[in-house]
């Protein structure tokens, strides 16, 4: 991350989404596969109130499963995330 490219990279990409969500959220209710968010609860990067629970209540087909964790649960949390996981695609099967 503190590599000039990868900082300047991940700076662009952050200043861009402000402008980017707005245009992507504003089609979220057009999906028309089912969705499956997996969030840490204690995820002090992107909260969980915000960033989790209002797409599962403004959007159908959306389900929103909390876990004890916080940010990077695929690191952090590796067990439960390869079994929701696993769980997501055996439901779609």
């Amino acid at each position: 991350m503190l590599r000039p490219g990868a900082f300047h990279a991940a700076s662009t990409d952050l200043a861009a989404t402000r402008n980017d969500m707005v245009v992507l959220a504003a089609r979220y209710e057009e999906l028309s596969v089912p969705v499956a968010i997996l969030y840490g609860r204690e995820d002090a990067i992107l909260d969980p109130e915000i960033h989790g629970a209002k797409i599962a209540a403004d959007v159908p087909r959306v389900e929103l499963t909390l876990i004890a964790g916080g940010h990077m649960i695929p690191v952090t949390a590796p067990e439960q995330a390869a079994a929701w996981i696993r769980g997501r695609v055996g439901a779609a099967a």
